[in-house]
């Protein structure tokens, strides 16, 4: 939510504890009765702390590389973005009244420079550092996979076999799904090829991806992605960069801005 020019100027000197105590006690009273405004000033409170207090401030190299593709991700969601447009603001309503209100310091908004600093910092310790098998771990999303079963008329045999893949059991899932693959169904491809990755059976797991590919099916697209995670698990930059490219040759792929992500770390 954005406010009024005044409003962020009382939120600075709130922060910055310049009020009188007539101005506090009315502000701390509109907190009370305006939960966007307190959540406003709780993020330059926030911001302010972490800019102004150096112990909080961590050696970005210290982080594994998963942790820093997890904090990749975030800075790059649509709240960092609101927030980045929050700063501009800030910065644009400072610049306008920097004359005629020296004694505030807004250092939240310098905080909020610290944190996009940060944010390129991440990127880049995040492309120098991870491994193609962080990156497989990071990327991979079986979440995503549709289910074997079809409401109306489930498949006890297959129900079963998801049931197996989702507790992880991928052996025991195999031994099912082995039966039905006469079907050639591109679900079931890709379940049986999920599974034999995560067992590191990693030439069973592309077979399965490149029968899926071969299949002329709506679902085929999504192997150019199975594959790119498979050739990432072995730690073959070369093949999954191949990949990965034919991914994100059509936006329509499956996982096209996974793709360009990976990519921008390889």
């Amino acid at each position: 939510m954005n406010f009024d020019e005044q409003t962020y100027l009382l939120i600075a000197a709130y922060i910055e504890q310049t009020l009188s105590a007539t101005e506090r006690i009315a502000f701390e009273k509109r907190l009370e009765e305006d939960t966007a405004l307190a959540t406003e000033v709780q993020i330059h409170r926030e911001m302010h702390t972490y800019y102004t207090e150096p112990d909080t401030l961590h050696d970005l190299q210290e982080y594994p590389p998963a942790t820093m593709a997890t904090l990749k991700k975030h800075l790059a969601s649509d709240e960092t973005a609101a927030l980045s447009q929050k700063i501009r603001a800030g910065k644009r309503i400072y610049e306008n009244t920097q004359k005629r209100k020296k004694r505030i310091r807004l250092s939240y908004y310098a905080a909020a420079a610290a944190i996009l600093v940060i944010f390129l910092i991440s990127q880049l310790v995040f492309q120098q550092n991870a491994t193609p098998q962080e990156l497989y771990a990071e990327y991979k999303n079986w979440e995503d996979v549709p289910s074997l079963t079809v409401k109306g008329t489930p498949d006890a045999e297959m129900a079963q076999a998801e049931a197996l893949f989702l507790e992880r059991k991928y052996a025991e899932a195999i031994t099912i799904f082995e039966k039905q693959l006469p079907t050639q169904h591109p679900h079931l491809l890709i379940y049986m090829g999920i599974s034999y990755l995560e067992l590191n059976a990693i030439e069973k797991a592309r077979h399965s991806f490149d029968t899926l590919l071969q299949s002329n099916t709506l679902d085929s697209h999504k192997a150019y992605w199975y594959i790119a995670l498979s050739y990432l698990k072995q730690g073959d930059h070369t093949k999954a960069i191949t990949y990965l490219e034919l991914v994100r040759s059509n936006p329509k792929n499956y996982g096209y801005e996974q793709a360009e992500e990976l990519l921008e770390a390889l």
